[in-house]
């Protein structure tokens, strides 16, 4: 018996239908991954919060993102609560750590396909692993006061203890950033603007522990004035 064989005309059918098919699928595929790299990034989110917790528990005080004028970056005082000591350290270590996305305190999954990844990672100096701590806690706290000098002289700043941070549910604790901090005024185009990364939304932590996927205005408004969200 003479055996049928394929035309070419069915083969290109055949090929054509698995493309289209293929693109439909792609995009899926990629809302998947990134499904899961934001849910990775929200599960360290959500370690770092009740590494906070632990810290305040022992100094009666929460580490200040501006800890560095007379102390240690935060993320250094949070690595022994997270079994990850040396992970912020200012070396070729662990510069070559962060390019590989290891340590709780640098490995937000989707930091890589950040447009600002390349300037964090040359300018990694010890305190741009991914996630910043909130500069403003205190906005609607007419105490406060901004920052001073150059120099970082601070003037009327209390302190963040767990009793007088006031709309915990509401107000950010840490979230994705370029910088070893977050504010509601970055300069636009540079690290500190990093804060899109989750298809133009962030990650962060409120200071209650729980984790919210937060588009741009309400990032700001949890920065800048909870009351409002």
């Amino acid at each position: 018996m003479r055996a049928h064989a394929f035309t070419l005309i069915e083969l290109l059918v055949v090929i054509a239908i698995i493309a289209i098919l293929a693109g439909m699928l792609m995009p899926a595929v990629g809302l998947v991954r990134d499904a899961a790299r934001s849910a990775r990034c929200q599960s360290n989110l959500r370690q770092v919060g009740m590494a906070f917790e632990a810290y305040a528990q022992d100094w009666e005080q929460y580490p200040d993102s501006r800890a560095t004028i007379n102390g240690p970056y935060w993320q250094t005082l949070l690595e022994p609560y997270l079994d990850a000591e040396g992970d912020s350290a200012s070396n070729a270590a662990a510069k070559a750590s962060i390019a590989q996305g290891k340590g709780v305190m640098r490995s937000c999954p989707a930091l890589k396909s950040s447009s600002f990844y390349a300037a964090i990672i040359a300018d990694f100096a010890g305190r741009r692993v991914g996630y910043g701590l909130t500069s403003r806690p205190w906005k609607d706290d007419p105490t406060w006061s901004n920052f001073g000098s150059a120099a970082d002289v601070v003037t009327n700043y209390r302190i963040m203890t767990p009793q007088n941070v006031s709309r915990r549910s509401q107000r950010l604790m840490v979230a994705d950033s370029g910088y070893f901090f977050v504010d509601a005024d970055p300069l636009p185009g540079s690290i500190w603007d990093d804060r899109q990364r989750h298809r133009g939304r962030a990650n962060a932590v409120m200071f209650d522990g729980h984790t919210e996927s937060l588009a741009p205005d309400m990032f700001l408004l949890a920065i800048k004035d909870p009351a409002k969200r």
